[in-house]
């Protein structure tokens, strides 16, 4: 039985296809691994999530105090943010605005999700988190 198929009999017009549909491949995978790896630097913001922070840090690691003071609780989590600007700054927001943020940003809760626990509309829910993200970037300015 005669395969028609092998790479001999190839047309240049399929080659420079595949050749173009695997060059499509790597270069879309490529930004969506460095999208990932770099989605905490989108809105200049990163977050430590522990479930019990006296637990899993030492009383002996420097800063243990400092740390714990800044947390906030988000669904039975402490969110721990080492940044004491950007705690205030959080700390300021309203609370359905922080919790929203939070929720959405950190934990990857849909804004429908969201707004139905709270009880409001996924676009209020859109709305408390743009607004929370446009108070953090008036107030918390890094030199």
């Amino acid at each position: 039985m005669d395969n028609n198929y092998g790479a001999e009999n190839l047309t240049d017009e399929a080659v420079h296809y595949i050749d173009k549909y695997i060059k499509t491949i790597i270069k879309n995978t490529t930004k969506d691994f460095f999208r990932t790896a770099n989605k905490h630097k989108k809105h200049g913001l990163s977050f430590v999530a522990f479930e019990n922070p006296e637990e899993e840090l030492a009383s002996e690691d420097p800063g243990y105090e400092e740390v714990l003071m800044n947390s906030i609780e988000i669904k039975n989590m402490n969110v721990l943010i080492s940044d004491p600007d950007l705690y205030a700054a959080l700390s300021r927001l309203t609370d359905y605005q922080r919790i929203v943020l939070l929720q959405n940003t950190i934990m990857r809760i849909p804004l429908r999700i969201i707004a139905a626990e709270l009880g409001i509309s996924e676009r209020m829910a859109k709305k408390h988190k743009h607004n929370a993200i446009e108070r953090i970037r008036k107030e918390y300015r890094k030199p």
